[in-house]
């Protein structure tokens, strides 16, 4: 939806309002001020354990709409997106998450060019919080079919070298080129470096499984038969069960022996 650049400033007084998507400019009557919007959201952030997930993130995002037609870009707006990308990743929703993310990303680059001097500005937090989008967003992109560098390159060319440099960032780079050059081993050796919310990342936008499918294939063809245990501890899975089942879902029969403490890759690609 586009709207006409004038500024709203809302003047609806009810806390609940179920997201639906804009098609005309909406009318200050409909749109709840910051005021409301600050009394309802953590009343919203109690109700999250007995409510349903499609209930909380569709007044999640009707909060974050309207700060958007209000253009309010604050640190109680980028409160709201955090809240949003925790419970995305909790509720594994990978679309909510990654749009969460990229507006996320838009907001912390637009606090830093205009309100760096200002008292709602923290920098160090700020600071915090971006370094963990800019991870988020290269580990999403591991799930994008390509091996061209131009994607990790065009996220990082911007950013200034503090960010580039922190750990984090650069345990996410490393983890994307292993991933995009096929090293495997390499990797999830840096994977289980990982802080949680990190690797829950991996999962939820399909990355982790998409590099595991990579990496069994090559195994498959590399070997005759080889043990459960390398391939659930080189897969990083918690136990071989898991990694049984995840490998079945993959193969059109897993063909395992010796009682199931190894895998025949060759019987196993006959049945590909």
């Amino acid at each position: 939806m586009e709207t006409s650049g004038k500024r709203i400033v809302g003047s609806c007084k009810t806390y609940e309002k179920t997201y639906f998507r804009l098609t005309t400019e909406p009318k200050p009557s409909t749109v709840r001020p910051e005021s409301v919007l600050k009394e309802w959201f953590p009343l919203l952030l109690e109700k999250e354990e007995s409510s349903t997930y499609e209930y909380f993130s569709s007044q999640l995002k009707s909060i974050r709409q309207d700060l958007v037609v209000q253009g309010i870009n604050n640190s109680f707006t980028l409160e709201v997106y955090l809240e949003n990308i925790r419970a995305s990743l909790k509720n594994n929703d990978n679309l909510e998450f990654v749009l969460c993310i990229n507006c996320t990303l838009s907001l912390l680059a637009s606090r830093v060019q205009k309100f760096e001097k200002d008292n709602d500005y923290d920098s160090q937090k700020e600071e915090f919080h971006l370094v963990n989008m800019i991870c988020y967003k290269i580990f999403h992109d591991i799930s994008v079919p390509s091996n061209s560098m131009d994607v990790l390159h065009g996220t990082l060319s911007h950013l200034p070298t503090r960010i580039r440099q922190d750990k984090r960032t650069r345990l996410a780079v490393a983890a994307y080129v292993s991933a995009k050059q096929g090293l495997y081993s390499s990797f999830f050796r840096l994977y289980q470096q990982l802080d949680k919310g990190f690797k829950k990342a991996l999962e939820v936008t399909g990355a982790l499984d998409n590099v595991r499918l990579e990496a069994w294939k090559r195994i498959l063809v590399s070997y005759m038969v080889i043990e459960s245990s390398f391939v659930t501890s080189e897969l990083c899975f918690p136990n071989k069960e898991q990694c049984h089942a995840f490998l079945e879902a993959h193969c059109k029969r897993l063909v395992l022996a010796s009682e199931g403490t190894e895998i025949d890759t060759r019987q196993t690609r006959s049945q590909r």
